[in-house]
């Protein structure tokens, strides 16, 4: 393993804390819009079915789900009003993971570069990361906007060539195995998974998920750190 030129970074669960703070303002406003919209359902009944829901599989497509169960005149439309709820939810109480402005500023004293990746409403990501007070650290940040899709390999592909650098001088760090693990592995960079948060209990669906890493807190990137290099290239299963 050889120590990163470039980490990139996701951001929900991985350096904010959403779980722990706007997750269930988030899924109480997604089932508002979703009634509203015509989900044939009241709000308490659509709350308990979601949690049902998330509770089997956190990464089932809820509010899919939501609509078949209960109907809709419009499900397609009733789907995009709690889409846009959901990832368009208020930052505000957002707060950093544990450890994670420490970790950050660890990183970029060792000279390593550092950049985000996240996907989502563009306005809501922006916020939230101006609440958290975590832009100064990164050289490149790039949000994938919500209604242009969610391919994290091309966004990711782009910011390490734009960096002039290869995958296997970069690191990937993030908490969902077919998210950002899945798009560094693609890639061949060296993947970290942060086990926590909404989709702590989501295993793998296959060897193409499986980061090269995994880790319970963040500060524990920094010990990773202190290994030598004992490869060209990152290790893999």
């Amino acid at each position: 393993m050889r120590v990163p030129k470039l980490i990139v970074f996701d951001l929900d669960d991985t350096l904010a804390d959403t779980a722990g703070t706007i997750l269930a303002r988030a899924e109480r406003e997604a089932v508002e819009a979703l009634v509203a919209q015509g989900l044939r359902t009241t709000p308490e009944e659509a709350s308990i079915a979601l949690r049902e829901i998330r509770d089997r599989d956190c990464a089932a497509p809820f509010l899919p789900l939501l609509v078949e169960r209960f109907g809709a005149p419009d499900p397609a439309a009733c789907v995009a009003a709690g889409r846009r709820a959901f990832f368009g939810n208020d930052a505000r109480g957002i707060r950093p993971v544990p450890g994670a402005t420490e970790t950050l500023a660890a990183l970029a004293a060792r000279g390593i570069g550092l950049a985000l990746l996240t996907f989502g409403v563009r306005a809501t990501q922006e916020r939230k990361i101006a609440e958290l007070g975590l832009d100064r650290f990164f050289s490149r940040v790039r949000i994938i906007d919500l209604a242009l899709g969610s391919d994290k390999t091309i966004a990711l592909a782009e910011m390490i060539r734009e960096a002039g650098l290869t995958p296997v001088e970069t690191w990937v760090v993030g908490d969902r195995p077919p998210g950002e693990i899945r798009a560094g592995r693609e890639l061949g960079a060296f993947t970290v998974r942060l086990r926590r948060g909404e989709f702590a209990s989501l295993d793998p669906a296959g060897p193409e998920e499986e980061a090269d890493r995994t880790i319970d807190t963040l500060p524990a990137l920094l010990d990773m750190l202190c290994w030598q290099p004992v490869a060209e290239g990152p290790p893999r299963a």
